[in-house]
């Protein structure tokens, strides 16, 4: 048994935490097709548990709303993740998925209000962006394995 009390959160300026989390969802999207394997690659399957709401078909976007959906895995599935819409939400549901280490992990979720945290999650995702982008294609050593030199 434990006694607790529930912190509210420190959303901080509400208008710029909403740009921020519309920012992040775009680029998470992208760090999400990037983390899966590409021609060649051989990887397991990316394995990402949320429980968040999603929906088999895509219904059209209502006027003036903005689309905020992701595929996640094989498109032609057409399972669509529906983006949390509130900041605070979206920035702790981001930060628990990223692929990072444990101190940057934790970094995040200690940030003091939810604008910082979506800062510091979009210099992660850029950052983890950036190193996907420039992996290493895939290369089969050859049998002797002595590989060509380059000076």
């Amino acid at each position: 048994m434990a006694e607790a009390t529930v912190l509210d959160d420190e959303v901080g300026d509400a208008a710029e935490a909403r740009q921020l989390a519309n920012r992040a969802t775009r680029r998470f999207v992208r760090y999400l097709e990037l983390l899966q394997p590409r021609d060649g690659e051989t990887a397991e399957e990316l394995d990402i548990r949320v429980e968040v709401e999603t929906e088999d078909a895509m219904p059209a976007v209502e006027p003036g709303e903005e689309d905020v959906r992701a595929t996640i895995g094989d498109p032609a599935s057409e399972r669509r993740v529906i983006i949390p819409d509130d900041p605070t939400v979206l920035s702790y549901l981001l930060a628990g998925i990223i692929q990072v280490e444990l101190p940057r992990r934790q970094e995040l979720l200690e940030a003091d209000t939810t604008e910082d945290r979506l800062r510091e999650l979009l210099a992660l995702i850029d950052r983890e962006t950036f190193l996907l982008r420039r992996r290493l294609r895939a290369f089969t050593p050859l049998p002797n394995g002595v590989g060509p030199r380059r000076s």
